[in-house]
């Protein structure tokens, strides 16, 4: 099963199986040189995937803008994907940092309490 997860999801607990993926989804803009990273997942989520997505017209990442406006500099999305492994709790976390700055620095952080259980039989 895939589950989706936001920004309004920050703080949430939230109960995953194993074999379920968790798909993160946040708003980010490359061009600032803010970039969401991984800062914590466990032992019980891998991450399997991360990509940078434009932001649909009609996100609020892309408010603003016209259909016929350039993208430079326009808003998008980051998106991850997790596996859930294994059985546990883990607390997933992810930090908006420039890659140079310190573990426990950033912007901006987003965490969300999973617990994961077994698949059902």
């Amino acid at each position: 099963m895939e589950i989706p997860l936001r920004a309004v999801d920050d703080g949430r607990s939230i109960t995953a199986r194993v074999g379920d993926d968790l798909v993160v989804v946040l708003e980010e803009n490359a061009t600032t040189g803010y970039r969401w990273v991984p800062a914590g997942a466990g032992t019980v989520l891998t991450v399997v995937g991360d990509g940078y997505l434009a932001a649909p017209p009609d996100h609020p990442a892309a408010q603003g803008d016209s259909p016929d406006d350039p993208v430079f500099g326009r808003g998008g999305l980051r998106e991850f994907r997790l596996a859930a492994t294994s059985v546990g709790s883990a607390t997933l976390v992810f930090v908006l940092k420039h890659e140079w700055e310190e573990e426990g620095e950033g912007l901006a952080r987003w965490s969300v309490s999973v617990s994961v259980a077994e698949p059902p039989a």
